[in-house]
């Protein structure tokens, strides 16, 4: 269902909700459906708490959406109730150093009244009462829809900007849940983004066992007898598993009949007290837990695997080409080998690869993805808006919070069941800004404890990459955008850009135009953009990586008189007092 091509009469902004619900595509009584109205009444073909269908075998899900707009509406756009009266976003915020967003937040409120069950009963004719007459909206539609938990639910805002474009916003949602009217006659559906139902689920890397050792096993013996294969992921293929502190690699499985007459699965140990563990004996009945395993994996890789294989996140919601591109542009060094052997959070093995790769990872309401962007400066022209015609109401504040003189990554653990200690590893990365140590006078360091990075140099890639931009305390700044010529100019979360305003000053008084990454966007109802970014480098300057001394055979200058946008494309060698021969700033290697 579309909306009509204009908005209502004197309206700006038209907002409306979409619900995505499930329901059977079969008619009720005709064949497949065996159900008959002998049964007592008609289902309302969903499945729900009450059990109403009559013919659960050939129960047929199809997707059904129901519209909503704005109560305040005087003329309502067919299929649309007009029951919805507010709506609160809290939009997912970037870590300035780099991570995991937090989750974004919805909050719909919605009025409750009678309803002629119109589009919402197909059954309607067979009633023997009168919709209208018996309950309300949102009473009616929660009882028949027990199980709307992690459906989708679109807000969309279309809006006319100021040269009379009509422009459309859709942001995608999953219900978490659907409150009983208050005294007001008000229902809340709260929202929220599919990194937070993933949270919200307790999903765990590796699940939590209830496998237990059938019998005892000795030091020396290589064969295991469990109990169940509950919990076991692969079976059949080359795992690792941790029983009490040991752990032990084992291969291939066999059904093996018991004294008593049962059947229970035989592994055979490759190797018992691996990866820094003690080969011990073990009781019958002690836990038997799978080991997740990541063995030299790319980022995207090691990401799309704990999406795929440990939680619901469908996989059409994670943009795996622009993971692989950013991975490939800036991290394709990286590779992350891993034994997690204590069910953990989803949400904190993520955060953990983020942090130590310095990438960023959120969700994206607009186009229903989960991005993923490597902390870097932009290559090539960067977007650029200035105080004076693009944005209003800036605050620039400088955060010490962020700042950072010394980052150590320790790596490589003695045991992979080992503690977050310096002892507890065998190699350390160290980055030490030696320029400002001192002179700020109080000095901070941040160590990281690393069981997914091994190599030395990606290790320092790292610390060097926060050394770098967080040696000096960084700009956080807030603005807002008007809509016009919504959407080329506006900034989206993740965007890299600069900014021109003479609050930005270097010793001189001369203005220098610094690089920010947005960490945060929410409109307001008047579809104003309120934007939070963070200095990519204090210290402005220009990035890129190390190209040759010349390039398509011209020396810098030409070049660049010649493509005035292509600074970013390549880093040139400077001068001996750090500019390039036609006064530019030099470049910074990345």
């Amino acid at each position: 269902m579309t909306i009509q091509a204009t908005l209502l009469a004197g309206a700006d902004v038209f907002g409306t909700v979409e619900i995505k619900a499930k329901k059977c595509s079969l008619t009720y009584g005709l064949s497949p459906c065996t159900a008959s109205l002998n049964d007592a009444q008609a289902c309302f073909k969903t499945r729900n708490v009450l059990n109403d269908c009559q013919d659960i075998p050939n129960y047929n899900e199809t997707n059904v959406s129901y519209f909503f707009c704005d109560e305040k509406n005087t003329e309502v756009i067919d299929g649309f109730r007009p029951l919805l009266k507010n709506v609160s976003i809290a939009p997912s915020k970037l870590p300035a150093r780099g991570g995991l967003a937090n989750v974004s937040k919805v909050k719909f409120t919605f009025i409750d009244e009678p309803d002629t069950d119109t589009d919402l009963d197909d059954n309607i004719l067979d009633r023997s009462y009168i919709a209208r007459e018996n309950g309300t909206f949102w009473g009616k539609f929660k009882a028949r829809n027990s199980f709307i938990q992690g459906q989708e639910i679109v807000y969309s805002v279309t809006f006319y900007q100021s040269n009379g474009t009509l422009s459309k916003l859709n942001q995608r949602y999953q219900i978490e849940s659907i409150s009983w009217p208050n005294k007001n006659g008000e229902v809340t559906i709260t929202a929220k983004d599919p990194l937070n139902l993933t949270d919200a689920l307790n999903a765990k890397c590796p699940p939590v066992s209830r496998v237990k050792l059938y019998s005892a096993l000795p030091v020396g013996t290589n064969h295991l007898f469990l109990d169940s294969v509950v919990g076991i992921k692969s079976p059949d293929n080359l795992t690792i598993l941790r029983i009490g502190d040991e752990l032990m690699e084992v291969d291939g499985s066999t059904y093996a009949p018991q004294p008593d007459g049962s059947i229970k699965l035989n592994f055979t140990a490759n190797g018992r007290g691996i990866l820094g563990t003690t080969h011990a004996a073990h009781e019958v009945g002690a836990t038997v837990q799978e080991v997740a395993r990541f063995d030299a994996l790319s980022i995207n890789a090691s990401l799309a695997k704990i999406f795929n294989s440990y939680t619901d996140v469908a996989s059409i919601q994670l943009d795996t080409g622009g993971w692989a591109a950013q991975v490939s542009a800036w991290r394709s060094s990286s590779f992350l080998t891993n034994y997690i052997s204590e069910p953990t959070d989803i949400k904190t093995l993520i955060s953990q690869i983020c942090d130590q790769n310095q990438i960023m990872i959120w969700y994206d309401p607009q186009t229903s993805k989960i991005k993923l962007k490597a902390v870097a400066p932009e290559l090539g022209t960067l977007k650029s808006y200035t105080d004076a015609n693009d944005i209003f109401d800036l605050q620039v504040a400088e955060d010490d919070t962020l700042r950072l003189n010394s980052v150590s990554m320790y790596l490589n653990p003695r045991s992979w069941i080992g503690g977050n200690k310096p002892s507890d590893f065998q190699d350390v990365a160290v980055s030490l800004d030696t320029l400002y140590y001192d002179l700020y006078g109080s000095p901070k360091e941040r160590n990281l404890y690393s069981r997914w990075i091994s190599s030395t140099p990606v290790a320092l890639s790292t610390t060097g990459v926060l050394i770098n931009r967080f040696r000096a305390s960084p700009f956080r700044i807030r603005f807002k955008m008007p809509y016009d010529n919504f959407p080329q100019t506006r900034l989206m979360t993740g965007d890299n850009f600069r900014l021109e305003t003479r609050q930005f000053q270097n010793a001189t008084g001369s203005s220098y135009v610094p690089e920010f990454i947005c960490v945060s966007t929410k409109y307001d109802k008047d579809m104003t953009l309120n934007v939070e970014a963070v200095s990519y480098s204090y210290f402005g300057g220009n990035n890129g990586p190390i190209g040759a001394t010349s390039f398509d055979g011209q020396d810098y200058s030409t070049y660049i008189a010649a493509n005035p946008n292509a600074g970013g494309i390549l880093a040139w060698i400077s001068q001996a007092d750090g500019t390039m021969l036609n006064g530019d700033d030099s470049y910074y290697i990345t």
